[in-house]
């Protein structure tokens, strides 16, 4: 179907032969464009707007194809978060809790380990003995949170559980990712120090008896061999990857011999002194669970961050540790159960996962938060996944890691694991004695998982139903848009029809439940009836298809055939009609003015008049015909642009008509037009004023133009006049020459008069372009008053010796002052009167005349002070200074007169006031050094960035945390190893504005990082992350 302007054609097109006043009811239905043929099913790509008979588009289709039930509901099935037979229950991710998830999967896994957490009971803990006194299990402690998850773990139906209480009870931030390894061993702990008051041994001790081994520190001095041993515990043993390829090499790289010599050798008590010596790790005691911690998160020192090592080591699925135990006879033969799996590049993202084997199933079981596989086969299988679970490349999974060649059986390899956990192997029978032992679970606990069984039990029964709901709706939905959308086309407009608005069809098409009523909303015309122009919104449909929906969903007003409007149409015909010939004459004038040259007779019309004639006779033409829209009746792009640029004129010819009636002077405005396009304009502006070529412009009007332009050149003439007077006269004040020195020594006093800068200024300007400005009139010396009389401004003797302009002052001599009081009004007399000192060496003195306000020049300075620190987007620099620099290196101690010098140039920089400038800067360092005002680092009015120097744009609503945020992205330094300091004094308050800490437009704050200790980096020592302060992992 055709579009909008060529569908509107269509429906009009019956005007070019017929007038307004032999509109028929024909023609009106053809102007509603309800003789346009409905469009057949499946024929349009969209809907036809502007055939009300087009019923394609509206989502109809949607509705008759057959479906599956699930379509009719958005309601997913329950039945898919329901746990199926012999699998294992996920873990929900909360945000950034993978780490927590892939952990807790592998504490479940140990069937020792879980039973003695079984075995815990509330009155073991005073927080949890307090909260269930009334034997209401409300778990508070991370013991019975841990209960309470592997309970769940274990007996629920559910596909996954939701670990939040446990999350909560560690005072974890869900939004934030922590290191999987430090987690492992601040919980750990944790639980050691929680289980250690249990009275049965065998919870109490569940820990050192699973994860605890002991190893020797062996020092042996290499004077005397004499050694020393040193035993200690470890929990799990931490490798380092770099420089490794396997796991053997690990273990062999920890326990090799250390030499110590130079500064770092060992005093021998034996020797009495200090002595070269070796050192290394003898392995005393290993445990049944054996974790192998691989160290692939560094400290990179010249970025000064985390880094992942990404370096593939590889590990046997059976590991015999008796090679690196010396001289025991024992058996250590572990198996491979379980591979923990960090997803990604960085240390600060990425995704953790579990490879877990189930010791009961005897099968391999990927651990993805909610998502658990089971591996195919009975070995362990590790691909190459994102963090989405797609493959990055290829169409199969790949091994982790490349490696070189292929790996022997019983063999694995890996990039990404940072965990290895190895239980050592036993007999099958005392295997099935532990293992294969019917679980029990206290009371309270199964109380836990039968309530939360029947809760879920109970929500997949509503969700059924509500399913079962949606679908009986969309399918009752379904059968009534079938059955009436085919009684729906209107075939026959001479049987009876009803409009319907398009909107409400889509709305009813649509799987939304909520259906309005059936109302019409578009505008009527001034008859009370439909416009032309609302059809576009509108659908044409059976009267007995309108009655079914009228009927079900109610409604307002209904229209019909009563609803067109023939006097509309008529007005409409009429209108087209005029633009038909106005675009014909338009066309024909044109034609004439390009083809025949001007002659004798021809007319003057004015170029706008002329170029928009055609909106200008419509409007005549319009403005008896009373329509609701007049916008809509002239469409042409031609006509639109006319309308915006006629909107100076009114009337034809407006614009070449003078105020006196006549010729306008102005001949820019004007052009002649041949007779003929004369007459073809006249017959549309009967009553316009005519001027044929010879008329004459108006008198009047050229004797007011001569006058003005007379005017004007007097009025140049005397300000050039002016101009040059008060230049001969104050040539010195305008030159900058022989001004008043006021630190020059003198015998007897002189007394010099002051003006305004901004006087000088002005008054320069006006001599150097007397012809384009006004000329000054006034001295207004009351500007640096206050309203008591008083000075408002300090002068500053050193920055007026550097730049006389850069000050408020301007002094002149009494002659010049004299001169002055001729030309200009002056409002007020101020004096200074120098004399010399008393002291030698002193400088002179000044004594001003009136004297300086000082409660008045305290409020400027503060409300100008205020002022300087509400500002939106200025420019600050940060300075990243090294360990060694001295923070207040830069800054000076300075007298009260170089002190206002340096003030001076710090106003310059920020273009604003001296005096709020010293003020905001003695707010911020009146505390720093006693007895003195000011402290000021100096700058130049330019600043120039030096080396390890940024730039930031800044509001002074922000926060310091948000600049700490700023500068972490600009110098990668977190903010609580950042030190900032302006005019050294340290800026702390994270919640203070920038405002409230004094900083201007232009300051230059330092910053001083932490730097990370080398000899703590070289030490194999654990640091707790700096995300788990203030959680209960660290609380002592």
């Amino acid at each position: 179907m055709a579009g909008k302007q060529e569908m509107e054609k269509l429906a009009w097109k019956w005007t070019e032969s017929v007038t307004d006043e032999e509109v028929a009811p024909k023609h009106v239905e053809t102007a509603y464009g309800l003789h346009f043929a409905g469009c057949k099913f499946g024929r349009c790509r969209k809907n036809c707007k502007w055939n009300p008979r087009c019923y394609e588009g509206l989502g109809a289709s949607d509705w008759i194809r057959e479906y599956d039930d699930s379509v009719w509901t958005d309601v997913e099935d329950p039945d898919r978060e329901k746990r199926t037979d012999n699998s294992h229950v996920g873990l929900k991710n909360l945000g950034a809790t993978c780490y927590v998830n892939s952990l807790l999967q592998l504490w479940f896994h140990n069937t020792e380990f879980r039973r003695a957490i079984y075995a815990w009971r509330p009155t073991e803990d005073e927080l949890d003995f307090v909260e269930n006194v009334d034997e209401t299990f409300r778990p508070m402690s991370c013991i019975m949170q841990l209960q309470r998850i592997f309970a769940l773990l274990q007996f629920s139906n559910r596909r996954y559980i939701d670990p939040s209480s446990f999350i909560k009870s560690l005072g974890l931030n869900t939004a934030e990712q922590q290191d999987a390894q430090e987690f492992s061993k601040l919980f750990i702990a944790l639980l050691e120090d929680k289980l250690k008051s249990h009275e049965d041994p065998g919870v109490r001790n569940v820990i050192q008896e699973q994860f605890r081994g002991e190893y020797d520190y062996i020092t042996r001095c290499c004077r005397c061999s004499k050694a020393s041993k040193y035993r200690s515990t470890f929990y799990e043993l931490d490798l380092n990857v770099k420089g490794n390829r396997d796991l053997d090499g690990c273990i062999r790289e920890f326990l090799n011999e250390e030499k110590l010599d130079g500064s770092n050798q060992y005093f021998c008590n034996n020797c009495r002194s200090k002595q070269n010596a070796t050192r290394n790790i003898k392995l005393e005691k290993l445990p049944p669970v054996l974790n192998v911690q691989l160290l692939r998160f560094v400290f990179d020192r010249q970025k000064k961050e985390k880094k992942k090592l990404k370096t593939a080591i590889k590990f046997p699925e059976v590991l015999d540790m008796r090679q690196y135990v010396d001289g025991s006879s024992k058996s250590f033969v572990y198996d491979l159960n379980a591979v923990l799996v960090h997803r990604g590049s960085g240390a600060y993202s990425g995704h953790y996962v579990a490879h877990i084997r189930d010791r009961v199933k005897r099968s391999w079981f990927k651990f993805n938060d909610e998502n658990i596989e089971k591996v195919a086969g009975a070995n362990l299988r590790l691909v190459r996944e994102d963090i989405d679970g797609q493959y990055e490349e290829g169409d199969g999974p790949r091994l982790l890691c490349k490696t070189n060649g292929r790996l022997p059986r019983g063999y694995h390899s890996s990039g990404d694991a940072y965990m290895l956990v190895y239980h050592l192997r036993i007999d099958d029978e005392v295997f099935k004695s532990e293992v294969f032992v019917k679980w029990s679970i206290p009371n309270y606990l199964q109380d836990v998982v039968a309530i939360d069984n029947s809760r879920f039990d109970e929500w997949v029964t509503d969700m059924n139903l509500m399913r079962a709901k949606n679908v009986q709706t969309g399918k009752e939905k379904q059968r009534e848009v079938m059955s009436l959308f085919k009684m729906l086309p209107c075939l026959d407009i001479d049987k009876d029809w009803q409009w319907i608005p398009t909107q409400w069809l889509v709305r009813w098409l649509s799987d939304n439940s909520v259906v309005p009523p059936v109302t019409i909303e578009e505008k009527r015309c001034p008859h009370q009836r439909l416009l032309p122009e609302s059809v576009g919104n509108l659908k044409c449909i059976t009267t007995k298809a309108f009655d079914q929906l009228y009927a079900k969903y109610g409604g307002g007003e209904r229209l019909g055939k009563e609803s067109l409007c023939a006097d509309c149409v008529a007005s409409r015909c009429r209108v087209l009609r005029l633009k038909t010939k106005i675009k014909e004459d338009h066309k024909t004038m044109m034609r004439i003015c390009r083809a025949k040259p001007v002659d004798e007779g021809a007319f003057w019309v004015g170029k706008v008049s002329f170029r928009c004639w055609r909106k200008l006779a419509l409007d005549l033409a319009l403005s008896n015909i009373q329509t609701k829209d007049r916008q809509s009746n002239f469409g042409d792009a031609e006509d639109v642009e006319d309308a915006v640029e006629s909107g100076e004129i009114s009337h034809f010819n407006d614009d070449i008509v003078c105020p006196h009636g006549k010729l306008s002077v102005n001949e820019s405005s004007r052009r002649l037009v041949p007779t003929p396009v004369w007459h073809c304009l006249k017959s549309y502006f009967p009553f316009v004023v005519e001027f044929v070529d010879s008329c004459s412009t108006c008198t009047h009007c050229i004797e007011e133009k001569a006058e003005g332009l007379q005017l004007k050149e007097n009025l140049r003439e005397s300000r050039r006049t002016l101009a040059i007077e008060q230049k001969t006269r104050l040539g010195d004040l305008y030159t900058g020459c022989n001004r008043p020195q006021l630190d020059k020594l003198r015998n007897t006093p002189v007394r010099y008069y002051v003006v305004s800068s901004d006087f000088v200024k002005r008054w320069r300007k006006f001599v150097r372009s007397s012809t384009r400005l006004e000329p000054v009139l006034n001295v207004s010396n009351s500007t640096l008053l206050c309203c008591h009389g008083g000075l408002l401004y300090r002068f500053q003797l050193a920055s007026y010796v550097a730049d006389q302009m850069k000050n408020k002052f301007v002094f002149l001599h009494e002659s010049e002052w004299k001169q002055v009081c001729c030309m200009f009004q002056v409002d007020a007399q101020i004096t200074v009167t120098v004399s010399s000192p008393n002291v030698t060496g002193s400088a002179n003195i000044l004594v001003f005349s009136p004297e300086f306000c000082d409660s008045c020049f305290e409020t400027r300075v503060e409300e100008e002070a205020k002022e300087l620190l509400v500002y939106n987007h200025a420019t600050i620099f940060v300075w990243k200074v090294s360990a060694d620099d001295e923070l207040t290196g830069s800054l000076v101690k300075t007298d009260p007169a170089t002190e206002d010098q340096l003030v001076s140039e710090r106003s310059a920089a920020c273009s604003l006031g001296d005096d709020c400038v010293q003020l905001a800067k003695k707010k911020r360092t009146n505390d720093m050094v006693p007895g003195s005002d000011t402290l000021s680092l100096r700058r130049s009015t330019r600043h120039r960035k030096g080396q390890g120097e940024k730039a930031l744009t800044v509001a002074s609503s922000k926060t310091l945390r948000d600049l700490k945020l700023e500068i972490m992205r600009l110098f990668s330094v977190a903010p609580f190893d950042q030190h900032l300091t302006l005019d050294g004094r340290l800026l702390v308050g994270l919640d203070s504005t920038l405002g409230q800490l004094g900083i201007i437009p232009g300051s230059v704050i330092q910053l001083k990082v932490d730097e990370p200790c080398e000899e703590i980096l070289d030490e194999k020592v654990s640091i707790p992350e700096e995300g788990f302060k203030g959680t209960e992992l660290l609380r002592s």
